[in-house]
């Protein structure tokens, strides 16, 4: 799911390729938009395209490059090769099963490995997020576990799903690129890990909120996108700080889904239950 570290995964594992496994090339180290594209119905309604201004025909263009070059990765003669995209959480359960049909025929095993984090880390980092893009109203991001992972274990069945907890004393090493390493097999302390840190500090967070309110929005223009990318990480260079997170007081019983909580707990075995109590 978003905000587990998957910026870390994908920059390291970028060009990776011992012999083995390969970190598949589809054009961007971020395989979201690419598999979206492919498997998802939902294509044209992305907001990664809304932004640039991307009409349906330039879209079903990106999508035909992305399934040309997914098919080509696949026919290299390697034992393992690895997609990651947080994005592919939000993927519809027909998607899941679309996928499904593609790689089935190509591939002896299709492994789903996924990470959940816990529910103030995850709305404190995906608010940000949403702030970065133009936010104007405070809501609590919810982490919809049960809408993210459940159709893969329908799909692809429990033996071929492994949910982790995105806990940095539960990861292999401290690290979800290890850790996802390992679970595909491979260990090589060799290839440095590329950590990545795209929080923003709470005066950053409050300023960029807003500025949101009254400023102009960057939607539909890929050069106005660009300008407020850069104006984005010049405020979160000048100011720095601690990252932004949500109060503990905010999560309890009448915020929180209890039901997906439990959902995660017995289906996953994943207790996240605790700021309930």
């Amino acid at each position: 799911m978003h905000k587990t570290g998957s910026s870390s995964i994908q920059k390291t594992l970028q060009g990776y390729d011992d012999g083995r496994l390969l970190y598949a090339d589809l054009g961007n180290e971020n395989h979201s938009i690419p598999v979206y594209c492919i498997f998802s119905e939902n294509r044209y309604q992305k907001r990664f395209f809304r932004q640039r201004g991307l009409n349906r025909k330039e879209i079903d263009a990106r999508t035909e490059n992305y399934r040309r070059r997914l098919m080509a990765e696949i026919a290299r003669e390697r034992e393992v090769i690895l997609i990651s995209g947080e994005d592919i959480s939000r993927l519809p359960p027909e998607g899941v099963a679309a996928m499904k049909a593609m790689l089935a025929p190509h591939c002896d095993r299709v492994r789903i490995v996924g990470y959940a984090r816990d529910p103030i880390g995850y709305a404190s980092s995906q608010f940000q997020q949403l702030v970065k893009f133009a936010a104007r109203s405070i809501e609590i991001p919810a982490p919809d576990y049960r809408e993210r992972f459940e159709k893969f274990l329908d799909v692809f069945g429990d033996e071929n799903v492994t949910i982790r907890r995105f806990d940095r004393q539960a990861l292999h090493q401290g690290s979800v690129v290890r850790d996802l390493l390992l679970a595909c097999g491979t260990e090589n302390d060799a290839w440095p890990d590329k950590v990545t840190n795209e929080s923003l500090s709470e005066s950053a967070t409050r300023l960029l909120f807003h500025f949101n309110r009254h400023g102009p929005i960057s939607s539909g223009n890929s050069r106005v996108m660009a300008a407020r990318r850069e104006f984005v990480d010049l405020i979160g260079r000048k100011f720095a700080g601690p990252g932004f997170r949500f109060p503990p007081e905010a999560f309890h019983a009448g915020t929180l889904d209890l039901e997906d909580l439990a959902w995660l707990r017995d289906r996953c075995g994943i207790d996240l239950t605790g700021p309930v109590g």
